[in-house]
């Protein structure tokens, strides 16, 4: 997450992703087909986590309002907190 974060997607050789895991590339390779597919788990991974904290609580019954804020402040939080998650979960939105 923080190659990626720090790097972006396309300068973040699998290589240097093997390394820093501690591993042999060809380990990588083992597991994810492509670093794209290795992007995608993480994303994925990070995602389900981040919304199910977002939705905690959650109240369909409650005014737009309060709705808005239960589903915004989580977002805030999250990319104050760990800025580099939220880079992450933000890059998605950019890539083919």
């Amino acid at each position: 997450m923080n190659l990626f974060s720090d790097h972006g997607f396309d300068a973040t050789p699998m290589p240097l992703l093997a390394e820093k895991a501690g591993v042999g590339t060809g380990t990588i390779y083992r597991y994810f087909p492509s670093k794209e597919a290795l992007l995608n788990e993480l994303y994925r991974n990070y995602k389900l986590k981040v919304e199910s904290y977002v939705l905690d609580g959650f109240n369909d019954q409650e005014t737009v309002e309060k709705k808005f804020k239960h589903l915004c402040s989580p977002w805030i939080e999250i990319s104050i907190q760990d800025p580099k998650l939220f880079q992450l979960l933000k890059m998605q939105n950019y890539l083919p």
